[in-house]
């Protein structure tokens, strides 16, 4: 399940090598369209980086219990945003699933196509691999990457190596 988000995580990484991101930019810059009314002020604050090391501004709504198929709008909408984010670490599964959205957005197509075509093609892996959906079509990005043991292990000693594979560099340190 959670093995997801550090597949999130190191697209995040890739989309600020591309210089499409930076780690700095709020979360709420990237998604004008998804928001209604007016945004609390921590939420607002909130950048990737918080995103990435689950030092949010608060709780957002358990998308199990909406109606709302797109967990990225029920994110920016239905957030309690009761602390400045950055300060405190807090379990945020929903945030990995925002970050997907981004990769995908940035990316332009779903978030396994984009690992493929940046790693995991010139890895020789997770060919097999799929990734679940949402309601909306977005990439499950917070615990839906299936994919087999070995998929895992090429995955770990890739980050180990610092974004090398077999001696080359697939990815900057960050």
């Amino acid at each position: 399940y959670s093995q997801t988000k550090s597949f999130v995580g190191v697209a995040i990484g890739l989309l600020v090598d591309d210089g499409k991101l930076r780690l700095d930019d709020t979360i709420v810059s990237h998604f004008p369209e998804k928001i209604e009314g007016d945004i609390p002020e921590y939420l607002a604050m909130q950048t990737v980086r918080d995103m990435l090391t689950m030092c949010t501004c608060g709780a957002p709504s358990n998308w199990f219990v909406h109606d709302d198929p797109d967990r990225t709008h029920l994110y920016l909408n239905e957030n309690s945003a009761n602390h400045k984010p950055g300060l405190r670490w807090g379990y945020d599964s929903a945030g990995s699933q925002v970050l997907s959205s981004l990769v995908e957005k940035l990316a332009g197509k779903p978030l396994l196509a984009f690992m493929k075509e940046r790693l995991f093609n010139e890895m020789g892996v997770f060919g097999t691999a799929r990734m679940l959906k949402c309601k909306n079509g977005d990439s499950w990005g917070d615990s839906a990457m299936l994919c087999t043991a070995r998929d895992m292990a090429a995955f770990g000693r890739f980050v180990m190596n610092d974004g090398k594979w077999n001696g080359k560099k697939l990815m900057s340190e960050h």
